[in-house]
């Protein structure tokens, strides 16, 4: 009876190892595509054909910070509208955004911005899949080559690239803060921080993981960040720091319009959007610090999956912004990787879907299939807390 247990489990080894492989050789022909698609539109595709579109947007604007100018007072009949750069359509980016800006747009012509921005976005892929296979080699290269493929697969990681959005230049300054704050370098995570938050609806609510985790020099180090930053936009600009940071609101609007989050719930309710905004920072900061206290002893890399989550739900994004997201799958991959039960393994492939599908076919769902997204990853989550929580699955190690 021994051996015959033996032979069936041997037999069912075999098994799951051949489905891993099966679906790390899907997903990676499935990001294959993505990313040269991504790639190839990034550095090649006309503006006319919304080839890299908001990053040019991005490059009139630091052009305009370079001439000491605010971009978002350049309009048609503007006195100071350069025509080499043009008139400014785009808004909603913050003083030290522009501070950042210096790196992630430097003074270059737009040709030569695309090339550095294709290899930017590449590096940035690849500290992604080097902290994704980090964490999948816990449990071997095989299933270490699943987690690469699963964060590369994300489709949202081709319209990034498309478009040419810093989403997953984001995501790498933030593997980066992770590495930092587990190898306790508080001063570095921090100023990685204060450089991920050049889009604070993508990066604002790994704020709370540097509170609950009591990283105090982080902390220092990330609000000195941004006081320099702001400081030199404001020198550059010659304007005072607060008529700069009193804009910040003023641009909530040209965001909440677009995109789905919980945002769109205030609107429609009729509430005012900058009220709207701030309500749900105070809600989302009040419910994140509530999971945060009550799991501060337990991963980071859960801690991680909670900001990427409540961040993507509670502020304003475009289907490009799933790329955050990442976080939360690596995270249930990690779960079923431990204890590969089906329901894990169910949780895991469901989150992986959602990323997953093409664009063109997420489309064709509209709006019904974005609220049905977010359930799933709300639900998730809530799924992966439990399991943090329960007896049977613990993750007080690092991951």
């Amino acid at each position: 009876m021994d051996r015959f247990n033996l032979i069936v489990i041997n037999h069912q080894k075999k098994i799951n190892h051949y489905l891993i492989l099966i679906l790390t050789i899907v997903l990676l022909l499935l990001a294959s595509i993505y990313l040269i698609k991504g790639f190839y539109t990034l550095t090649l595709v006309d503006l006319k054909q919304d080839g890299a579109k908001d990053l040019f947007s991005r490059w009139q604007e630091q052009q305009y910070i370079y001439q000491g100018l605010y971009p978002y007072d350049i309009n048609k009949d503007s006195p100071n509208l350069d025509p080499n750069i043009g008139v400014i359509t785009s808004g909603g980016y913050l003083p030290w955004s522009f501070f950042t800006g210096f790196f992630l747009i430097p003074k270059i012509s737009w040709p030569a911005i695309r090339i550095y921005h294709a290899l930017l976005n590449f590096i940035a892929l690849g500290v992604i899949s080097l902290f994704a296979y980090k964490i999948g080699l816990n449990y071997g290269r095989l299933r270490a080559g699943l987690f690469v493929a699963s964060v590369l697969a994300i489709s949202s990681n081709c319209t990034t690239l498309n478009l040419g959005q810093y989403g997953l230049i984001i995501n790498a300054l933030l593997c980066g803060v992770f590495w930092c704050l587990e190898a306790n370098q508080k001063t570095a995570a921090g100023i990685l921080f204060g450089l991920a938050m050049v889009k604070p609806n993508i990066s604002a609510m790994y704020f709370f993981i540097l509170v609950f985790k009591k990283k105090f020099q982080s902390l220092i180090a990330f609000f000195l960040y941004m006081l320099v930053a702001n400081l030199v936009i404001s020198w550059q600009l010659k304007r005072n720091p607060i008529s700069l940071v009193d804009r910040i609101l003023q641009q909530s609007k040209y965001f909440s319009d677009k995109g789905t989050s919980a945002i769109d719930l205030g609107v429609n309710l009729g509430l005012e959007t900058q009220l709207t905004v701030l309500l749900m920072i105070v809600i989302s900061g009040i419910l994140v610090s509530g999971i945060f206290y009550l799991l501060r002893n337990y991963s980071l890399l859960t801690f991680f999956a909670i900001a990427c989550v409540t961040g993507r739900v509670f502020t304003y994004h475009l289907y490009y912004d799933n790329v955050m997201l990442v976080f939360l799958l690596i995270a249930l991959l990690n779960l079923a990787c431990r204890n590969p039960n089906k329901l894990n393994i169910f949780m895991y492939l469901l989150v992986g879907i959602t990323l997953w599908i093409p664009a063109s076919l997420r489309r064709m769902g509209g709006e019904t299939y974005e609220i049905i997204e977010i359930i799933i990853w709300c639900l998730s989550l809530v799924y992966l807390i439990i399991a943090v929580k329960s007896k049977n699955f613990s993750l007080k190690a690092n991951h």
